[in-house]
């Protein structure tokens, strides 16, 4: 993970974490959207469209999932004291 570098001329470490907790909250949201828009079996008559359909629903959740665990990883990261500047 490649960090900024906190010091005195650049963004605030406040700053920089708010903004990447905005991300997460916009992430989660979508993350329940796209729950939300579930494929449902009985929309497709066909096993493999439904194989197919439910292979990308779960790999969009995934992809969300893996962004949003990379963003709380770099939050971490940032905030190592605890204590925003």
């Amino acid at each position: 993970m490649i960090m900024p570098h906190i010091h005195l001329n650049g963004t605030s470490r406040a700053r920089l974490i708010g903004q990447q907790i905005n991300a997460l909250h916009g992430l989660r949201e979508a993350r329940r959207w796209l729950e939300d828009g579930e494929p449902n079996r009985r929309d497709y008559l066909s096993s493999a469209d439904w194989d197919a359909v439910q292979a990308l629903h779960l790999s969009r959740l995934q992809t969300i999932d893996r962004m949003i665990a990379e963003i709380e990883a770099y939050v971490e990261a940032l905030d190592v004291d605890g204590v925003t500047q």
